[in-house]
């Protein structure tokens, strides 16, 4: 996935609007999708949405334990 690349190499902000798209468009809606959007955000040090995409993550999936953690 060009997203996993993105994030493996550190280019954190190009896989951000990667996903960014993609939950858009509804393509990575899900528990995985929100989780990995607010790490990124978190690895941006953008705590106050970083916290909002773990929260959708959690209400998608409530026992998420990577998420949790």
């Amino acid at each position: 996935m060009l997203v996993d690349d993105l994030e493996n190499s550190g280019q954190w902000q190009q896989a951000l609007l990667h996903l960014r798209r993609q939950l858009a468009s509804g393509q990575a809606v899900n528990d995985e999708g929100w989780h990995q959007f607010g790490r990124l955000l978190q690895r941006l040090c953008r705590w106050d949405s970083a916290r909002r995409a773990y929260k959708c993550a959690l209400n998608l999936n409530s026992a998420r334990p990577r998420t949790l953690n």
